[in-house]
């Protein structure tokens, strides 16, 4: 299962070009279509925003 490149651009509140440039330098697994999108491995897109809670949890934990 595949998770579109727009989707993780919103999710992360990036530009689609960052996320493009992820899978383009192999930082999260993706593959780019014909059509010129790109498409992200659904599993590491639902473990980096796993990953993403717990960064915050940690930092909000540490501020307080």
């Amino acid at each position: 299962m595949f998770v579109a490149d727009k989707k993780v651009a919103s999710a992360y509140r990036v530009p689609v070009e960052i996320v493009r440039k992820w899978v383009d330098t192999k930082y999260i697994s993706g593959n780019k279509k014909e059509d010129g999108s790109y498409e992200i491995v659904e599993k590491e897109f639902n473990f980096l925003m796993e990953m993403k809670k717990v960064r915050k949890k940690v930092a909000k934990e540490f501020s307080s």
